[in-house]
């Protein structure tokens, strides 16, 4: 439709036009509103895990790192490539280790030392009893809910 306007220069194209314009600010409008509802809920359900895959969801790239252009201007689109670039670049902007390491003064006392660590069952389940139900899963990705369940069997 917009691209008929464009064409012609007639009173009707003129019409034709502000009315797209008009529906076009219809659908931006509706479009934030929905956008605006999505994150509203996300903020009710008071979940801090839905709120960082809500957050994380939306500063990603689904496919990875986009294509880079080099320093004489070519796009780089091979993973390959685009590695050796963003190392090259990088290793130009951090600082090389010297090898000296600062003198860290010790925190505890020279006497002390941990020698053992016991591990019963009694502790395990009283951290399971006290963590919290909606907690996220772990790095084994299990939900503490399973380790719950386990635990009433």
């Amino acid at each position: 439709m917009l691209r008929k306007c464009k064409r012609s220069d007639s009173d009707l194209a003129d019409s034709a036009k502000l009315e797209y314009l008009k529906q076009s600010e219809i659908c931006k409008k509706l479009i934030f509103e929905y956008e605006k509802s999505k994150e509203i809920k996300v903020i009710g359900k008071n979940n801090l895990g839905s709120f960082y895959r809500f957050v994380n969801k939306h500063l990603s790239c689904p496919s990875g790192v986009g294509p880079l252009k080099s320093c004489d201007g070519t796009v780089l689109v091979d993973p390959e490539s685009k590695a050796t670039l963003l190392n090259d670049y990088f290793f130009s902007v951090f600082t090389s280790d010297n090898g000296n390491c600062p003198p860290f003064p010790n925190r505890i006392s020279a006497g002390m030392s941990f020698n053992s660590f016991e591990v019963t069952e009694a502790s395990v389940l009283k951290f399971i009893n006290k963590s919290k139900r909606n907690s996220t899963s772990g790095p084994d990705g299990i939900n503490i809910l399973f380790y719950r369940n386990i635990n009433q069997l």
